[in-house]
């Protein structure tokens, strides 16, 4: 039996800001983490997230947990 996703669940202001984040930072890295949180919020498994990243499963789990706990 495979792990459960860990669900994000985002208001309209924080998709609004992930979604510019991700289209307008001149930053790389952060556009990279903004994109790991939207697609998270659409329930993809961290392992798919990481094969469209081409990151690790480990590093998408970082950045979730980072973003759960400090936003």
């Amino acid at each position: 039996m495979g792990r459960t996703i860990k669900l994000i669940d985002l208001s309209t202001q924080e998709r609004i800001a992930l979604e510019e984040g991700y289209s307008r930072s001149k930053s790389p890295v952060f556009s990279k983490r903004c994109h790991i949180i939207l697609l998270k919020s659409q329930q993809r498994s961290s392992k798919e997230i990481g094969k469209i990243l081409s990151i690790t499963d480990q590093a998408v789990n970082h950045w979730v947990k980072r973003y759960q706990k400090d936003g």
